[in-house]
């Protein structure tokens, strides 16, 4: 059932009890997604909310994550359906009306405890990949590799390799010096 039709039904119901009664008999609740389930739907959800689309660097957006985070829940866990893209409206729909509370109450704990927490590492995972100061000396070497070619491609898996042996104080000292580089070459 669309979540619009079934909210607005929900709504017009006059007791707790018969509104009870209608989640009872039109909700359908899965008590258990598999672990790679999880795994691909937070990875999409860490990739979509963590990074900028156009060039990669990290770019949080938790109000995206949240609401995406609970879109996920509702469409995996229930038998509910979207009809719009972004999800505002049904979850206005139902949070107003307290339809999302009672559905992540029917879910177990345990469950949405897991996909929350597996969420969470993909999210700190591309965070801390893409926010070190190795990942930045990584990504500026890969730069200008493409823009230089080919060529001196032996010379810089060499110049990686050394500085993946550097202790983090030598990896930072050589990336702002490399950064002040880059832009004397700009």
């Amino acid at each position: 059932m669309k979540i619009k039709e079934f909210t607005e039904k929900y709504s017009a119901i006059a007791t707790e009890r018969l509104k009870e009664d209608y989640i009872n008999n039109n909700l359908h609740i899965k008590t258990y997604l598999p672990f790679l389930t999880k795994v691909t739907l937070a990875d999409k959800l860490a990739k979509v909310t963590t990074l900028d689309k156009d060039t990669g660097n990290v770019n949080v957006k938790s109000d995206v994550n949240y609401l995406l985070f609970c879109r996920m829940i509702v469409e995996q866990y229930t038998d509910l359906q979207v009809e719009t893209e972004g999800f505002y409206e049904e979850y206005d729909l139902l949070n107003e009306s307290g339809l999302l509370d009672k559905i992540m109450q029917m879910i177990p704990e345990k469950e949405i405890t897991e996909f929350k927490m597996i969420c969470d590492m993909k999210k700190d995972d591309i965070i801390f990949n893409q926010s070190t100061p190795k990942a930045f000396i990584n990504q500026q070497i890969e730069r200008v590799s493409t823009i230089l070619g080919v060529t001196l491609k032996p010379v810089l898996e060499k110049i990686s390799d050394q500085i993946e042996n550097m202790s983090e104080e030598d990896v930072e000292n050589f990336a702002n010096k490399f950064e002040k580089l880059l832009k004397r070459v700009k």
